[in-house]
């Protein structure tokens, strides 16, 4: 059942990053509409961080910076009680983008082991007593944001995807030891925080489906070969694909640059160097860079970020300004499939106030995306049509968590701790809001009829009356 996302299978755990396979969608339970004193059953305090919970039986699992220190948190779903943490070694500190932290990656657990990865360690495993069972340093990394992607769970292995300027990958690691079983390069990849997510075609083994820069691009979980991919994505990616009836949906924004009908004019490199190389080194140097797009994207393209431009950076810089902003839906092909599959597998294209971080969420007939800026798109999943555009009420904020859902409501969390209820299906009008009184970056868990929200430097756990969280 791991990559039977939006299948409406009950969920009373939350096991990584969005839930049941990435889909935002947890059955089976009544949820609270309201988010008061009337529903608040506990809160507590803990320290910063922008992951989101991962839940499994008793336990709420969170990572978070203390100070300096790297830290995995275990918190009782009763009481929210603090059960136990571990310290991890902090090799070094990765240069973040704001809108990053050290402890962005979200745990992932088979209620037996809780896997959790630092951009500035690597991957560590607890047993659900808090006991270290094994860790394996990575990197250093030189993603130009900082690394974000969370790592999930498939049989007995952890999948990690590292998608970075130079040297992306995609790898298995047994999930007894913590040893490297497979690891496959993504030498298109440049930028890029996409957290994975599973799919089985009818008779076949479970295939790792991961966006990255340009592609949505199929791996063998058993192996890591590359089994197929669709092309159209934006040059950086940041959301979780989701997957429904047959289709899958991912979205991508690279920046403004990148809208529909935006055109960019580059000159060939050599031509370029010609009139702009003026020490002669055959390369284009930060100071010799072109005013406008050039140098105000000479960093995000300068891949070996040495300060130089060659051939290669250059292509890449030509490709990304290419580039979509756009919302996907791609037909799930049968198994056996291989090789490029955009053509007879892209359903439809979606160009119009697209999210950057916020990931998609496909429930009961429609499709959801809130952008950074707040505004809503219902979609119909099928065809791309668009139902619905505009903002909550109460909700114009800009948003980084994604959208969730269950007992047939829907949930979007905005920055300033706005937290919307909307009917599934119903207008925008409809939704009521709720005042949290703090920032919301992480995306809420749903388990066992509780929303669990990370608020600030809290976490809070609503739940109706007759519930127990």
């Amino acid at each position: 059942m791991l990559w039977l996302a939006g299948s409406g299978v009950s969920a009373s755990d939350w096991q990584q990053f969005r839930g049941p396979n990435g889909s935002g969608i947890a059955e089976g339970d009544s949820l609270p509409d309201r988010f008061d004193a009337s529903t608040l059953r506990w809160k507590v305090s803990v320290p910063a961080g922008s992951s989101s919970p991962a839940i499994s039986d008793k336990m709420l699992f969170l990572t978070a910076l203390d100070g300096e220190d790297l830290i995995t948190l275990a918190l009782d779903r009763q009481d929210g009680r603090e059960v136990w943490r571990q310290t991890a070694p902090r090799t070094r500190q990765e240069k973040l983008d704001s809108r990053n932290h050290p402890a962005a990656s979200s745990p992932v657990t088979d209620g037996k082991t809780v896997v959790v990865f630092f951009g500035d360690y690597g991957l560590l495993a607890y047993d659900t007593a808090g006991k270290e069972i094994w860790r394996t340093p990575l990197g250093p990394f030189n993603n130009v944001y900082g690394t974000g992607a969370s790592p999930i769970l498939v049989e007995d292995r952890v999948i990690l995807a590292v998608d970075q300027q130079l040297g992306s990958f995609v790898s298995a690691f047994d999930l007894t030891t913590g040893e490297q079983v497979w690891t496959t390069p993504r030498p298109e990849a440049k930028s890029g925080h996409s957290t994975p997510i599973l799919y089985a075609p009818e008779g076949s083994a479970p295939q790792i489906l991961l966006p990255g820069s340009f592609l949505l691009t199929s791996y063998d979980a058993a192996s890591g070969e590359k089994l197929w991919w669709v092309e159209g994505l934006s040059f950086e990616m940041k959301s979780t694909a989701v997957v429904a009836d047959g289709l899958l949906f991912i979205h991508g924004y690279g920046s403004p640059m990148n809208e529909r009908g935006v055109e960019h004019e580059l000159p060939e490199y050599k031509a370029l160097l010609a009139d702009a190389d003026a020490n002669g080194n055959s390369l284009l140097d930060r100071d010799e860079a072109p005013e406008g797009i050039v140098r105000e994207w000479f960093d995000f393209v300068d891949l070996s970020a040495d300060g130089r431009l060659d051939a290669t950076d250059w292509s890449y810089l030509g490709a990304a300004l290419r580039s979509r902003n756009s919302l996907l839906g791609i037909r799930l092909p049968a198994a056996g499939a291989r090789g490029d599959l955009t053509e007879t597998h892209l359903a439809w294209q979606h160009y119009r106030n697209v999210p950057q971080l916020p990931s998609p969420l496909a429930y009961r007939d429609v499709l959801y995306i809130v952008n950074d800026r707040g505004i809503v798109t219902r979609l119909v999943p099928s065809s791309g049509e668009v139902l619905e555009r505009g903002r909550i009420e109460g909700a114009v904020d800009s948003f980084y968590a994604s959208p969730i859902a269950g007992d047939g409501k829907v949930f979007f969390a905005s920055r300033s701790g706005t937290l919307a209820v909307l009917e599934a299906g119903a207008s925008l009008e409809s939704a009521t809001t709720w005042d949290l009184d703090g920032r919301i970056d992480a995306t809420p868990a749903l388990a066992s009829g509780t929303v669990y929200v990370r608020v600030g430097a809290e976490v809070h756990a609503y739940a109706k009356a007759d519930e127990t969280g």
